[in-house]
């Protein structure tokens, strides 16, 4: 008779799962942590005790961490943890090397893709570059270490590169001259800031709350140098809270959509606004966006005025030109920056302030103000929607050809005059390969990488069409920023590791939030072979985000990784709220006549834009009819004002 053993075997009944589930429970252990403020209720618990400083050598910040970044400041937590718990103030403050060739070749390399010469870019726009980059940099390379579980005053960072540090350096500098006379003079610190530090600075810095997505209940920090009378904090341009005394700090809720947003924060002497700065959250870095900076809005100008407008484009390449208008009058045709002219009114009456820009791509950003209207102190915001529509046949065959005559906008049920029409085969295209590399995807992951190769090469066309390579597991990462080189593209692909769980609707916001605001010819093309298992967001959440990016998504799956109705679900209203399509394959053999299909439809589309009637924010319904038997329109279904 055999015995079965498990019945001899007494152990304890816990509530501890089976499954570690690190994947998932790591992220939510981290995200309790900050949630109560574990650092700052160790640093309040800790205060007068015996310090212990770990002198720690800082990374360069050019780009993601690797096993040596890992081991480095892993071995540092333990130390670290080891003395806090010894009863010492372990007060550990992680610091980033932000000077010298790591990071300034990073920058010469880029100029090399472009075709740039260096020695013929000014050196005040090269270090700007190079200060760009770090400060892009420390913020990853930030959530990494968090990532690790490494515990420190991540709020407060020393870098190499601020201002107030490079200020110090210059004032240690006492070289005695070779006779010994006399000590030479510290260089003078313009040369640094671009304006000199004065002894009674004020500034403002707001920190980056961190992470690749930003919504819910947030807490927002500063630093700060100098004394206020208040400090203000603004969510898109409506005020929050306004704080007489330090910290500035603030709790911010951004609703459960990861929606754009600009916080800013304003330090305040009696009536002057003395200090100020600046977030843009869930926008990447493809944003195109106009803004009028004078005149103000509701502000009262008799005879004339001077406009001022700040232009954001994809990659900061200028736009082609940006118009001033007043009323229905153009005023000013500008070429290059400053984008800022003296305008002539033709009254003192209520008028409308315009500023238009235009990339060489057709794309068009605006912005408005009302002034001379007494007590009308809001901006008014004007939003040209634009609309990329593909016209199908019975078949599914794309149809050109087709006039503008044929074709009516619906917005909300209401017709809409159309401004602008245009077949836009000759438009650059801009296209994100998004592609799953969790664990399941390694018997996978180098079929797909190399279709996603071929359609590169086909999609690269001329020098301004452009493809970029994101990626998700557990977490998302930008693999390859926009390029118009394949090559590029290839070696971005083939450093594809296949790791770790599926957090699908994560990586599909963060993809969307990096297009965030580029209009045009835009794509976000999806690849994954099972359902997700590991994301913050929700499948509403992830649908609510296309709607407000607006660019065509489409979706590939495997059948066996969304093998029910529901789980295709998803991956089909997406492609289908942004004018898509979505495509579930048996095996890997028919892959590269999607992606030919993909691209047929991509530069098949008709580009139409129209003005949307004054109403109430929201989301607003579109509807694209088309005269025709038998021909069908696939476009976004409605956008967000």
């Amino acid at each position: 008779m055999s015995a079965d053993y498990k019945d001899t075997v007494f152990l304890p009944k816990t509530d501890f799962p089976m499954k570690a589930g690190l994947a998932k429970r790591e992220p939510e252990l981290l995200a309790r942590w900050e949630a109560m403020d574990l650092w700052g209720k160790l640093r309040a618990q800790s205060r007068g005790r015996e310090k212990f400083i770990l002198h720690d050598g800082p990374p360069y910040a050019n780009g993601h961490l690797h096993i040596g970044h890992a081991l480095n400041k892993i071995l540092k937590d333990i130390i670290n943890r080891f003395e806090q718990m010894q009863g010492r103030d372990a007060n550990y403050v992680p610091g980033w090397d932000c000077h010298g060739l790591p990071i300034e070749w990073k920058i010469e390399e880029k100029y090399r893709a472009e075709g740039r010469d260096k020695n013929a870019v000014p050196i005040a726009e090269f270090r700007r570059e190079c200060r760009d980059f770090a400060a892009k940099w420390i913020d990853i390379q930030r959530e990494e270490f968090k990532r690790l579980g490494v515990m420190g005053d991540w709020d407060n960072p020393y870098t190499t590169m601020a201002y107030h540090a490079e200020a110090q350096i210059v004032r240690e500098i006492d070289i005695r001259s070779p006779d010994g006379l006399e000590s030479i003079q510290a260089p003078d610190l313009t040369a640094l800031t671009g304006g000199g530090i004065p002894e009674n600075e004020r500034s403002l810095q707001l920190l980056s709350p961190g992470g690749s997505i930003q919504v819910g209940l947030l807490r927002f920090r500063t630093r700060h140098t100098g004394e206020f009378d208040r400090v203000a904090f603004f969510l898109d341009d409506k005020q929050v809270i306004s704080k007489r005394r330090p910290p500035y700090s603030v709790e911010i809720d951004l609703g459960e959509t990861p929606a754009p947003h600009r916080v800013r924060v304003v330090g305040i002497v009696g009536d002057l606004e003395v200090a100020t700065d600046q977030l843009w959250l869930n926008q990447g870095a493809q944003r195109f966006r106009v803004r009028i900076i004078e005149p103000r809005p509701g502000g009262i100008y008799p005879g004339s005025l001077t406009a001022r407008a700040e232009v954001q484009t994809p990659d900061g390449q200028p736009p082609e030109r940006v118009e001033l208008w007043v009323n229905d009058k153009r005023l000013a045709d500008l070429v290059g920056p400053p984008y800022s002219r003296g305008l002539l009114l033709p009254t003192q009456e209520v008028a409308v302030v315009r500023a238009v820009a235009y990339l060489a791509d057709g794309s068009i950003a605006e912005d408005a103000v009302v002034i001379n209207a007494s007590g009308f102190g809001e901006e008014l915001r004007v939003q040209l929607v634009e609309i990329r529509a593909l016209v199908v046949d019975d078949d599914g065959r794309p149809v050109a050809g087709l006039g503008q005559n044929r074709f009516t906008v619906f917005e909300n049920d209401q017709p809409q005059e159309i401004l602008r029409f245009a077949e836009s085969t000759d438009t650059p295209l801009e296209a994100v390969l998004l592609l799953d590399r969790s664990a399941s995807m390694k018997p996978h992951l180098d079929r797909v990488a190399k279709a996603a190769l071929a359609f590169t090469e086909q999609a690269l066309l001329s020098d301004d069409d452009r493809v970029a390579v994101l990626s998700f597991a557990d977490s998302s990462s930008v693999d390859q920023d926009f390029t118009a080189a394949s090559g590029q593209v290839e070696r971005a692909l083939a450093g594809l590791v296949a790791n770790g769980g599926t957090a699908l609707y994560d990586g599909i916001v963060v993809a969307l939030n990096y297009f965030s605001g580029t209009p045009g010819q835009g794509a976000l093309l999806l690849f994954s072979d099972g359902r997700d298992e590991a994301s913050r967001m929700t499948v509403t959440q992830t649908v609510e985000t296309a709607r407000r990016v607006g660019v065509v998504i489409y979706t590939i799956g495997l059948e066996d990784g969304f093998p029910d109705r529901d789980s295709r679900r998803a991956l089909e209203d997406l492609a289908t709220e942004t004018g898509g399509r979505s495509f579930f394959l048996a095996g890997l053999e028919g892959l590269d006549a999607i992606y030919d299909q993909i691209h047929l439809e991509i530069r098949s589309r008709y580009q139409i834009v129209y003005r949307p009637p004054s109403s109430a924010d929201g989301y607003r319904a579109i509807r694209v009819e088309v005269e025709g038997r038998g021909l069908e329109v696939r476009a976004k279904r409605g956008y967000y004002r």
